[in-house]
């Protein structure tokens, strides 16, 4: 019997060891982002420019007629200005954020009734593992993860009167509101959209974040007709809003189930094996 308890402990130790030794670790990837606007709603006096071509769709969106402080100046997105939305980079397993596409909100006064309401930004991500366990390796194209897509209910604020969002300048924030229809969703405690896959052993999270993202007031998601908790951010009036996007992968061990159901296939078989030598 006690010979058969020791052969049960020395199995499970090996064998939790060998799930242990299969599993190799991704230490570093490398990545392409394409991003663009794929859609918007409303607005006049459209303007489209800086053509993505994995979308073939604008990066810079422009609308409305300037006011006579503004003659000639729409508001407009620009995404990633000069890259035409693809940019192409590594990242550490575990590591910092690496810097991605910049979005940037040109929040200058425009004559009523001009704006778009909305706005559909979509994102393709594309992974090549490039160091397994530290070592250098020919990079490994795994399939894009699901594509992001991010609607915009977008507000364009009246210029004079009480605001919704508290301001310290002289007119009222634009509130972005975003919501995330496909793949992943948003942590509030790491502040970034996740998606989540399982490669040898090891769960892996990709992290993508953009600066001043944030849970706004009821009352602010409630102007740009957004529920309450609505995920986004606001944007200043005359000037140009920027809000850095930004990137990262998080790893963690997972146990591996055919491992464990191999391990508790060969237990039970021990315990039968123990209780006919009794």
């Amino acid at each position: 019997m006690k010979t058969a308890n020791k052969l049960i402990g020395a199995l499970a130790a090996s064998m939790l060891t060998c799930a242990s030794a299969q599993a190799a670790l991704i230490t570093e990837w490398g990545f392409e982002l394409d991003s663009a606007f794929t859609d918007y709603v409303g607005g006049q006096n459209i303007t489209e420019d800086n053509t993505n071509a994995f979308y073939n769709a604008p990066t810079y969106v422009a609308w409305g007629t300037g006011t006579d402080k503004n003659p000639g100046l729409q508001s407009s997105f620009n995404l990633g200005a000069g890259t035409n939305g693809n940019l192409v980079g590594d990242v550490d397993t575990n590591g910092a954020f690496v810097d991605t596409l910049e979005l940037t909100h040109n929040n200058w006064e425009i004559k009523s009734g001009g704006a778009i309401t909305g706005a559909t930004l979509s994102t393709r991500l594309s992974l090549s593992a490039k160091a397994i366990d530290g070592f250098p390796i020919d990079p490994i194209l795994f399939p894009d993860l699901p594509q992001q897509i991010f609607d915009i209910n977008f507000k364009e604020t009246k210029n004079s009167g009480d605001c919704v969002v508290d301001d310290d300048g002289p007119k009222c924030s634009d509130i972005l509101v975003i919501n995330i229809n496909d793949a992943g969703g948003f942590n509030p405690i790491s502040g970034a959209f996740e998606q989540s896959f399982v490669i040898d052993g090891y769960k892996y999270t990709a992290q993508v974040k953009l600066d001043g993202l944030t849970t706004l007031e009821d009352s602010v998601c409630a102007a740009a007709n957004a529920g309450s908790g609505c995920i986004g951010l606001t944007t200043k009036e005359q000037q140009s809003n920027s809000f850095q996007g930004s990137f990262a992968i998080a790893a963690t061990f997972v146990s591996e189930p055919a491992a464990i159901a191999l391990l508790g296939l060969s237990l039970i078989g021990l315990g039968g094996f123990r209780r006919f030598k009794k």
